[in-house]
This record gives C-alpha cells, structure tokens and sequence, in this order.
C-alpha cells in the first residue's frame, strides 16, 4: 500500500502523477539503482512502489526530457560561480521569465522550463549545466553533503502545466550547432617515394 511507502517513495507518487517519470538514485547520491538509469524512468505506480519498497530511502531521479522538460543547472564549485554566469548570461540573451524553481541539495539552483525540443548543449557556461538528455534529483532527496533538495513555492502551486516558455535567444545559445558532414580524403594510389617503384 502507498502508506507503507517511505517519504522519498510516496513523492515519487506523487511526480508520477503529475506525469514526470522517475527513478530511484543512491540514498544520499546521485547515482541510479537501475541498470539502464534515466531510461528506465516511468510513471507507472506498481513499479514505482515496488522500488521504494526496495530502496525506501533512495533519491528520486527525474528524467528531464521524458518529462517534457528542460532544465538549467546553476552551481558553485570552488572558484566558479554559476551566478555570475548566468548574470553574464542574462546582459547578453535577455531576462529569463520567472519560472518553477528549487533549491538544490549542494546549494545552487534548478530552473525549470518546457523541453524546446532538438540537441541542445550541457553548458551554457562556467557553473551553468543545461540538464535536457538526463535527469535530476528532486525534493525531498538528499545530496551527499547532505542538503536538502527543495521547491522554491512547491510545485503544486506553480502551474506546472503553465510554465513559461524560454525566450528564443536562450532556445538559440542552447542548441547544439548542426554538425558538417565529414569529408574523407583520399590519397591517390601510386607509387610512393623510396619504394622502389618506377
């Protein structure tokens, strides 16, 4: 029964049904407990359970692009400050609309938008992830410093199914730049220097 679920298991639940398909992560990590990770993600309540029964106090995993999401990650590691990027970020593309929001467990930021679709980059900048391809952690998990994932507002009262969408000059700097076919070159056969051949 869903109350015998941990707290972890029981939101889980409840992302589910909102339509974001999770995963279980390491308790107090990042890592996934499933062998195929974000792509075993799923909304389906019996094999929701059946995980956190197993692992009642792991992390959950949500996986960004089959929730139709995208999301840039603002982060501090030592010297580089995703703050400061972002802020160099916002003079150069424009303001970002206000949009849902948490609180990540190592103290930075997850902004969350609609997926735009396409290949987009995994940064934008110093300290500045673009999570699209993979997943994130989501409250009520727990970072190994042990901080506490958490929505700024709460999900519920944001209009998940309202969040603004990313202004086109920000959909421009995250996509990825369309690759060139590949020109092989070919020597020509002949005869080579020093080998003999006339």
């Amino acid at each position: 029964m869903t109350a015998e679920l941990s707290a972890l298991g029981r939101a889980a639940l409840a992302y589910a049904e909102m339509g974001w398909p999770v995963l279980p992560c390491k308790a107090r990590g990042k890592e996934p407990l499933t062998p195929h990770g974000h792509l075993e993600a799923t909304t389906d309540p019996r094999v929701i359970e059946a995980w956190w029964r197993r692992w009642p106090d792991a992390n959950v995993g949500l996986s960004c692009r089959a929730a139709g999401l995208v999301v840039p990650d603002v982060d501090k590691h030592g010297d580089v400050d995703g703050e400061v990027t972002l802020a160099a970020l916002i003079e150069k593309l424009g303001p970002l609309p206000p949009t849902l929001e948490a609180r990540t467990g190592g103290g930075g930021r997850h902004l969350v938008y609609p997926d735009p679709g396409g290949k987009l980059v995994a940064k934008l900048g110093p300290g500045v992830d673009v999570k699209s391809e993979g997943y994130i952690l989501v409250a009520p998990s727990v970072h190994p410093s042990g901080g506490e994932y958490a929505w700024i507002g709460g999900p519920e009262g944001d209009g998940v199914d309202d969040l603004p969408e990313l202004p086109p000059a920000w959909v421009e700097a995250m996509r990825k730049p369309p690759q060139s076919p590949r020109v092989e070159t070919h020597r020509p056969c002949g005869p080579f220097e020093g080998d003999g051949t006339a």
